[in-house]
């Protein structure tokens, strides 16, 4: 059932929770609520591009994630915050990495006749590589909800699962690994993580899923 969201149309550039927003941009208020949504969504960009769908989806908060990865106008600036402590050191961070890979390859069924040559541009490749290896089931539904649960401790606190599955329909034809982790982690910012604990989740992300083709 859906839930109304409450917007503040900027008619001028405004500073909201630390995310500078340009002239029109309709954008949440400072708490961004976890409520649920029924629908689908759809990434555009590439050629091939590759639909993520989910059972919780919210029209408007597709919207303001658009402009926050696309826009680059739109400004979040780094900041620090308490959840800080919980920030991963690099053998950490590798374990969460390698246990994503182990899992999924030895959970997936992998399609021994992937052709070759459906892309080749870094991060639209991967996406490709991964749907025909594992299935476009399993990257559509099954990977946006296991990559959450891996990283949930670090972005949990500001982001449902809801809203990362959202998040990762509007990246994953990004143009290029570097592209891909970098608006995950301005998205993550942009909803109140803070820049070390959004980088280092994206960082697993990207690298995880790099790992698996």
């Amino acid at each position: 059932m859906r839930t109304k969201k409450n917007l503040l149309i900027a008619s001028v550039s405004v500073l909201l929770g630390g995310v500078v927003l340009p002239t029109g941009l309709s954008v949440y208020a400072a708490e961004i609520d976890k409520d649920t949504v029924t629908d689908s969504t759809t990434s555009t960009e590439g050629n091939d591009s590759i639909t993520v769908e989910d059972d919780e989806f919210d029209a408007d908060f597709d919207t303001y994630i658009q402009e926050i990865i696309f826009n680059d106008d739109v400004v979040v600036p780094e900041v620090e915050t308490e959840d800080d402590d919980t920030l991963l050191t690099e053998e950490e961070q590798n374990e969460i990495i390698n246990s994503i890979v182990t899992e999924v390859q030895d959970t997936t069924p992998v399609n021994t006749t992937v052709r070759g040559g459906i892309q080749t541009r870094a991060a639209a490749g991967l996406m490709a590589k991964l749907a025909a290896k594992y299935g476009t089931v399993w990257l559509k539904k099954t990977a946006p909800k296991f990559l959450y649960k891996k990283i949930s401790f670090l972005i949990g606190k500001k982001i449902s699962q809801a809203k990362f599955v959202q998040i990762f329909g509007r990246i994953i034809n990004l143009a290029t690994g570097t592209a891909m982790e970098q608006a995950l982690a301005k998205s993550f910012r942009s909803l109140g993580i803070s820049s070390k604990l959004a980088n280092s989740a994206a960082s697993i992300i990207v690298t995880g899923l790099f790992l698996l083709v």
